[in-house]
């Protein structure tokens, strides 16, 4: 992957390779850097799924078929010569096609992003492809020469259909084996860059074209979202997907509309880009902060502060961005959970706050080492300290709360002092610090370095 890769990105990914090697030799002598080692292992392990998901995306854009129109070529070219040639030029187009569809297929199944089942099923369409493009060669090869022959013509149809199909089912294997929520962010920067160099060069075969590859994409974008384990387990996501996809298909001409009726294409694309929104939105949980909070819900209302502060941003490639939204949208879920019976919910949503805010903690000491602004490297550090412990508090204090629900006494009201809801379960907390507090600081803290992003 990394002879592909950038100038910069080859660089700096072959120096953290270098770094990786020699910790594991140093780790086989004395176990004194481990740490060290499983940090950059996990950096390295983000380079590759994010250069992944990049190529899944950019490289496997539903382009035309290189054959597609080799039927006008047959019946219109009279000249032999340039029919050879032409269909040559055809035969290579297909051959770099299938190339490039192969190599990112082989990238997908080395680096095991999705299940084994399918990974083998990958690598089994992968080589139906290879298998069929020299029998679909040799068939086009015949349809030229033999441009009169039924059974020649019907062939090659044939092999083209099922060449199309196991192409197609290659880039859909792709698609569904990495991380869906990358997926949706990768193919939204890309739909926005590509609209925004169609309208600098302002040429209307162009943004035809544009706009032909960002509607293909986006259906891409809801198919992943649909089929992820995600909207598989969630009635309510799966309905926001399939609105969002009916929003898409309102948006999208119909292939037969004459050309002098076809919509602004600037204003079709941005209104897929804003549906393709929607959809990441949706995927990631936010539509939890559709709703406004209630007295009782302090929590629920510093999840709703956090997300409001983060949501402009974009967290393709800010790490912390996208800590704090998965962040917002945990508390948010945990303010639910604290007024359900949903014990086994509590804990591990809790479990994943905690793992969160680690993961902000590390993020941000990484940054601060970087920052030259002494006062903003000090503050930046002095939060990053408090989270830990936090962090410790909030995960037992979650599971001696989580213990108490299940156990309440149905013939009670809801004033009783046996309820366990989130406006009074720190009054009931022996610790110290208040479940609510505790909390509360556990979002500040954890947001605090979005202050120094």
């Amino acid at each position: 992957m990394i002879e592909d890769m950038k100038p910069a990105e080859k660089e700096t990914t072959q120096q953290l390779i270098m770094e990786i090697e020699q910790l594991q030799t140093e780790c086989s002598v004395k176990y004194d850097q481990e740490n060290l080692l499983m940090e950059r292992l996990k950096e390295l392990k983000k380079v590759i799924e994010r250069d992944l998901v990049t190529r899944v995306v950019e490289e496997l854009i539903e382009e035309e078929a290189p054959l597609e129109d080799l039927e006008i070529l047959a019946d219109t070219e009279k000249d032999a010569s340039k029919r050879h040639y032409l269909l040559e030029r055809k035969i290579a187009e297909l051959l770099a096609q299938l190339g490039r569809v192969t190599r990112i297929a082989r990238f997908v199944a080395d680096a095991g992003s999705g299940s084994p089942a399918l990974t083998n099923e990958l690598k089994k369409c992968s080589d139906q492809s290879e298998l069929l493009a020299p029998m679909l060669v040799k068939a086009a090869q015949e349809r030229i020469n033999k441009p009169n022959d039924k059974a020649a013509v019907d062939t090659y149809k044939s092999l083209l259909s099922k060449y199309a199909d196991s192409l197609s089912r290659v880039r859909e294997l792709c698609d569904q084996a990495v991380d869906p929520m990358d997926f949706v962010q990768t193919a939204g920067v890309m739909m926005e860059r590509m609209r925004e160099e169609s309208s600098q060069k302002d040429d209307p075969r162009t943004c035809a074209k544009t706009s032909n590859v960002i509607t293909k994409l986006a259906n891409r974008v809801i198919s992943v979202s649909m089929s992820s384990p995600t909207a598989r387990r969630d009635p309510e996501l799966q309905r926001a997907l399939s609105d969002a996809k009916q929003r898409l298909r309102s948006v999208i001409p119909a292939p037969d509309t004459r050309a002098s009726r076809l919509p602004d294409w600037r204003h079709t694309t941005a209104e897929i880009l804003r549906t393709t929104g929607e959809v990441e939105s949706v995927l990631g949980g936010e539509n939890i902060f559709n709703k406004q909070p209630e007295p009782n819900q302090p929590i629920y209302s510093v999840a709703l502060d956090l997300h409001a502060s983060v949501r402009e941003w974009s967290s393709r490639d800010n790490e912390i961005v996208a800590v704090a939204r998965r962040m917002a949208v945990l508390m948010a879920r945990l303010s639910d959970y604290m007024n359900t019976d949903k014990q086994r919910e509590l804990l591990l949503t809790s479990k994943q706050i905690v793992q969160e805010s680690h993961e902000v903690a590390y993020l941000a000491k990484k940054m601060a080492h970087e920052c030259t602004d002494v006062r903003i490297k000090t503050n930046l550090l002095r939060v990053c300290e408090r989270i830990p412990t936090i962090s410790a508090q909030l995960k037992m204090l979650t599971a001696v709360k989580g213990s108490s629900l299940g156990h309440q006494d149905p013939g009670r009201g809801e004033g009783s002092s046996e309820c366990v809801r989130e406006d009074h379960v720190a009054a009931r907390t022996p610790e110290p610090l208040g479940a609510q507090e505790l909390l509360l600081n556990c979002a500040t803290y954890s947001a605090g370095p979005l202050q120094y992003n």
